[in-house]
């Protein structure tokens, strides 16, 4: 291994690797449990992510006036959602 490759052992890249290893063993599961999966995945991340929620709840009441808030609550969640399964779908 050359000095480069050595450099991505540090531990500040150790998420970064656990990540990329996780994503590798979803390639292993059935469709049905990746799609089950990714909808979990994207459900937490609109949690732990309130900014990009609060940025795509604004997009959607700018692009779709005509929806009730109830409408665009739930086009948020289905888009959430579909980001997970996006992020399992990428392995």
């Amino acid at each position: 291994m050359n000095l480069l490759q050595w450099k991505f052992l540090h531990p500040r890249f150790w998420l970064s690797w656990l990540g990329l290893g996780l994503m590798r063993l979803t390639v292993f599961l059935p469709v049905k449990v990746q799609l089950w999966l990714g909808r979990r995945l994207g459900s937490l991340l609109a949690i732990i992510l309130k900014g990009r929620t609060n940025i795509a709840r604004r997009n959607l009441a700018l692009c779709f006036p005509e929806l009730s808030e109830q409408q665009r609550a739930d086009l948020l969640v289905k888009n959430n959602q579909e980001m997970g399964i996006m992020l399992i779908e990428t392995a």
